[in-house]
C-alpha cells in the first residue's frame, strides 16, 4: 500500500520510534485485506532494559501481549503479539543498555479471531507495562 493509503494516515502521528523509556506504545489503524474484508492493523514498539534485563526473554517481543475488547459485549482477548511466529535474535534492536522490539500485525488474524464490527479497544501488555489504550471502530 502507498504511504498515503488510509491505513497509513493514523501512523504518521503516531510517533513509535521516541519511546525514551522502558515500556511500550501502540498506535492502530483499520484497513482493507485483500479479501475484501475490513480488519485492524496493530502496530508497536516495546522496549527493556536495565538491571532486570538479564530475567527478561532473549527476544524482547516474547513478553507482549495484546488486550483486546470487543467494546459492545465487553469480551476481552489476550495473545501473543507474535502468536507463532519464528523469532531471532536479530529481531531485537540493541543500542545503549536497552532492547527494543517492533510489531506490525493484523489484529484478527494474529488473535485467530473473526473480524466483526464494532468498537475495539485495544492495549499491549508487557512485562510489568501497559501501553496506551487505543479504540478502533469498525
Amino acid at each position: 500500500m502507498p504511504p498515503d493509503s488510509p491505513s497509513f494516515l493514523v501512523f504518521q502521528d503516531a510517533d513509535l520510534t521516541a519511546l525514551t523509556e522502558l515500556g511500550v506504545k501502540i498506535a492502530a489503524a483499520t484497513y482493507l485485506r485483500s479479501d475484501g474484508t475490513l480488519s485492524i492493523r496493530l502496530r508497536g514498539i516495546c522496549q527493556w532494559g536495565g538491571a532486570d534485563r538479564q530475567e527478561f526473554p532473549e527476544i524482547v517481543l516474547r513478553a507482549a501481549h495484546v488486550v483486546l475488547v470487543f467494546g459492545k459485549d465487553h469480551i476481552p482477548y489476550s495473545y501473543p503479539v507474535v502468536g507463532e511466529s519464528i523469532l531471532f535474535d536479530d529481531d531485537n534492536h540493541k543500542s545503549a543498555g536497552v532492547t527494543r522490539g517492533y510489531f506490525d500485525i493484523d489484529l484478527f488474524a494474529q488473535g485467530k479471531l473473526v473480524p466483526q464490527r464494532g468498537t475495539f479497544f485495544i492495549s499491549v501488555a508487557f512485562a510489568t507495562q501497559v501501553s496506551n489504550v487505543v479504540s478502533v471502530t469498525i
